[in-house]
């Protein structure tokens, strides 16, 4: 019998970057708010902060 398992033993260090790119784009954003009305600051730090989450949640989807 062969086994079917994926190998998940590959390097482990996309996810904790992706965490350290969500919280930058939240801090970013949280900061581009309170320093003004920043609309290029908002745009970038949003990118960044939705492209990492999706990142992540298809990481989860994909290892369940």
């Amino acid at each position: 019998m062969t086994n079917t398992t994926p190998d998940r033993s590959g390097p482990q260090i996309l996810r904790p970057l992706l965490w350290v790119l969500l919280t930058i784009g939240m801090i970013g954003n949280a900061a581009a708010t309170a320093l003004g009305d920043n609309l290029p600051a908002h745009l970038a730090f949003g990118l960044v902060t939705l492209v990492s989450g999706g990142a992540l949640i298809a990481q989860y989807v994909r290892r369940r």
